[in-house]
């Protein structure tokens, strides 16, 4: 059987996803892996097989229809499963039970992710496995040494670095293409209706985002002679951190390659309520949450739990420098994160994730009546049209421009792996 495997964001996601495409083919699966949104539109040109969603919120809920109607199974993760303000606002946003209905298969991150599925899963009868995600598996110390050529060649060209990964996607994308005059107040109210964030959360973000560009010129003064690196978010609009350190010499802004080796590399990693404090914590290293503004119900906890935190420009120049008071406890750290992310010991998560797909194509295929799959194609080429019809867009996910931010383009290249499932499976 064949298992579908969209990619959404590259530089998040692409070799995990290759590392689970190597465990599924070795369990005799053939795999097509590609960009989210071209192979999306295609999927009524190919064979029934298995289909990887990368979400199961509202807007997906359209697209499983129709893939389900065309005979495929649907297993599923969630990508930005592991960081949210709450169970409840988590599953108002990113957990629709109609779209859940539609999957057999959910993989969760860990512990946390499976209780707040809960209320919604079990109902639907919808199997959870805690396998973590491959993503975890590419932090484990033993696949670190396949970035040490990458590591070594962003040291040689940058020196000492400090990283400030920036999480403001939707603030950043969206009101840079918000129609010219509008307040920030309305801008905001137009992007909590698309988004199903709370005004609240946005304005508080909007904030937090603010003060990332105000501390960039002390952290450029307090290390003149070392290089900042400002890498945004794949969702954001990059002109607005190329405008925050314009005359600033020694800061770089960088969207390039996987996150992991700017992780290795990096003396210091800055970050405000992202995924990336936690992976950051999986490699060994100790994160900087820089807290400015005091969010109450708006803060990000996951990353705060294994991350330092800085409340002031003064604080942070310490954090960066070493001179933080207290980290956090090793043994607090390590129990926050197990109970956040599966799979940090024993057979890998991709491992995991494709012996459960492998058993579900030994089911076989989904018996679907032949209009049932005709109306199926039907309904994909029409969604296909229209989302060429929205590419035109500015603030459309279909616009080329986002498209190519999310994935741009990459080289083939063929590498000689280890035989990864005797090592690691």
């Amino acid at each position: 059987m064949r298992l579908y495997i969209p990619v959404e964001t590259a530089a998040r996601e692409l070799d995990a996803k290759l590392l689970l495409a190597i465990f599924a083919a070795e369990r005799g699966l053939d795999v097509v892996l590609g960009n989210r949104a071209f192979l999306s539109n295609a999927i009524h040109r190919f064979e029934p097989g298995i289909f990887l969603s990368h979400n199961f919120d509202r807007k997906r809920r359209r697209l499983l229809r129709i893939v389900r109607d065309l005979g495929h199974r649907i297993v599923a993760c969630d990508e930005e499963g592991l960081v949210w303000l709450s169970p409840e606002i988590y599953r108002q946003r990113r957990v629709d039970p109609d779209t859940v209905g539609l999957i057999d298969t959910i993989f969760s991150w860990g512990e946390q992710h499976t209780r707040a599925l809960a209320p919604v899963t079990n109902p639907a009868g919808v199997d959870v496995v805690p396998a973590g995600n491959p993503r975890v598996d590419l932090l484990r110390p033993e696949m670190r040494p396949l970035y040490r050529d990458r590591v070594a060649a962003l040291r040689r060209e940058l020196g000492p670095f400090v990283l400030v990964n920036s999480n403001f996607g939707w603030l950043n994308y969206a009101l840079a293409r918000s129609t010219p005059g509008v307040s920030d107040d309305d801008a905001l109210s137009a992007l909590a209706k698309r988004s199903r964030h709370s005004k609240g959360f946005l304005k508080f973000r909007l904030a937090v985002f603010r003060a990332f560009v105000e501390v960039l010129p002390r952290l450029s003064a307090a290390w003149p002679d070392r290089t900042i690196v400002v890498r945004p978010h794949p969702s954001e609009d990059p002109s607005s951190w190329d405008d925050a350190a314009c005359g600033l010499d020694n800061i770089r802004v960088r969207y390039d390659d996987e996150l992991v080796p700017w992780l290795l590399g990096a003396d210091a990693i800055i970050h405000n309520g992202c995924t990336t404090g936690i992976e950051a914590a999986l490699l060994d290293r100790r994160p900087i949450m820089y807290r400015p503004l005091d969010g109450g119900r708006f803060e990000i906890a996951q990353p705060l739990s294994v991350s330092l935190e800085a409340r002031s420009p003064e604080a942070l120049i310490d954090a960066v420098a070493q001179r933080a008071e207290a980290a956090r406890r090793e043994d607090e750290v390590a129990r926050n994160l197990r109970s956040l992310v599966d799979g940090l010991n024993g057979a890998l998560c991709a491992a995991r994730i494709a012996d459960t797909i492998a058993a579900r194509a030994g089911a076989g295929r989904i018996a679907v009546p032949k209009l049932q799959r005709v109306k199926g194609r039907a309904r994909s080429m029409v969604r296909q049209f229209q989302k060429s019809a929205n590419a035109s867009k500015d603030t459309s996910p279909s616009h080329p421009t986002y498209i190519s931010r999310k994935f741009p383009r990459t080289p083939v290249a063929l590498t000689r792996l280890p035989q990864l499932g005797t090592r690691f499976g």
